[in-house]
């Protein structure tokens, strides 16, 4: 009877707070598989588009190209649930405001990125990526893909 009852309260209190936290390292690992750690980049452009969703965060910025022609590169952030709790809020990226974004590349080549900082025209800068990144040591990251 008592491992009956101990098997339910295990199942009720227990499995659920787990089931959040895989499904956390299961976005991380994908992360990690979509965009190169190794090479980071620094992307400066203007804000087209936020979508301030769950699990991700998105921005479009609009680069200018060497030759005056112009290229949106899409840029996924934390959760918006983890930027509200780090006090950033949407209208924060108020669009065409120019920025600049350290993050890391897709490698497939496409124009999307990780983005790890987001610095506004005014010198204000946001911590934008997934903080589990920055504790991953790079041999550890490497592992994952």
């Amino acid at each position: 009877m008592k491992l009956g009852i101990a098997a339910s309260l295990i199942a009720i209190f227990v499995v659920p707070q787990a089931a959040p936290h895989e499904e956390l390292i299961l976005s991380n690992v994908d992360v990690i598989k979509t965009f190169d750690q190794t090479k980071p980049t620094n992307i400066r452009g203007v804000i087209k588009k936020v979508e301030w969703v769950n699990p991700h965060a998105w921005i479009t910025a609009e680069i200018k190209n060497a030759n005056s022609s112009r290229t949106n590169w899409h840029v996924e952030l934390a959760s918006a649930a983890a930027l509200r709790r780090r006090g950033i809020r949407p209208e924060d990226l108020a669009l065409q405001k120019s920025c600049s974004v350290e993050d890391w590349p897709s490698r497939d080549g496409t124009k999307t990125a990780y983005g790890r900082k987001l610095t506004l025209a005014g010198g204000r800068s946001f911590e934008v990526g997934n903080r589990f990144f920055e504790d991953l040591p790079a041999s550890q990251s490497r592992q994952m893909k």
